[in-house]
């Protein structure tokens, strides 16, 4: 993927308090990115074949590293993602950030690690049963865009950063290099729906 003249325009929230994150974006069901927090997680430490062995896929770190730097479209094997974190030692490596933990809805189903080289990705969907997600990279750099009030938002993700993806907002992502990231779904109030988590 090409990405030295890609544009991005969404809004940045740096070291957010919880009451300016929810003013700013998640009240106002507006996609956002957020820097800055303070977040001394084990998990940015993984290495590749740690990471490879503890979820299953032994040897996804030597594919990753002979991976053809040509291909450029998505197909099965490729790309790791939805890999569930609740039933997995790694989420024992990392925590919920503190604009998140109060969430009444955060069902241990809901947290996946998502893995792969560049130009794969996820296509245009909205999120599990009308939830909001959080997502942060833990190595490598990801493009995302949202269609929000009439407005296309696009973004540039790094190490550490979160993007903030509002409830049934459309969104993507593609990687720009290779690129580990953990998302974890949540609802503010309410429960999670019988089908919430119906592929599980």
């Amino acid at each position: 993927m090409e990405y030295k003249n890609l544009q991005f325009n969404m809004p940045i929230l740096k070291n957010p308090t919880l009451d300016w994150f929810r003013s700013k974006a998640e009240d106002i069901n507006r996609p956002c990115k957020i820097t800055d927090l303070n977040l001394n997680w084990k998990a940015f430490s993984w290495s590749d074949a740690y990471v490879a062995n503890t979820i299953g896929y032994k040897g996804y770190d030597k594919f990753l590293q002979n991976y053809p730097k040509t291909f450029n479209r998505y197909s099965a094997g490729k790309y790791l993602s939805d890999i569930p974190l609740w039933n997995c030692k790694l989420n024992q490596d990392y925590e919920v950030p503190d604009l998140f933990k109060d969430a009444e809805c955060q069902p241990d189903q809901w947290r996946w690690l998502f893995w792969g080289p560049p130009e794969v990705g996820t296509n245009i969907h909205t999120d599990v049963d009308h939830s909001c997600a959080w997502n942060i990279v833990l190595k490598g750099f990801k493009y995302w865009w949202f269609w929000y009030d009439n407005e296309l938002l696009t973004a540039l993700q790094g190490p550490g950063d979160i993007i903030f993806a509002p409830k049934d907002t459309y969104h993507g992502v593609r990687n720009l290099t290779t690129s580990m990231s953990i998302t974890h779904n949540y609802k503010r109030k309410g429960k999670k729906s019988w089908w919430g988590t119906w592929f599980y």
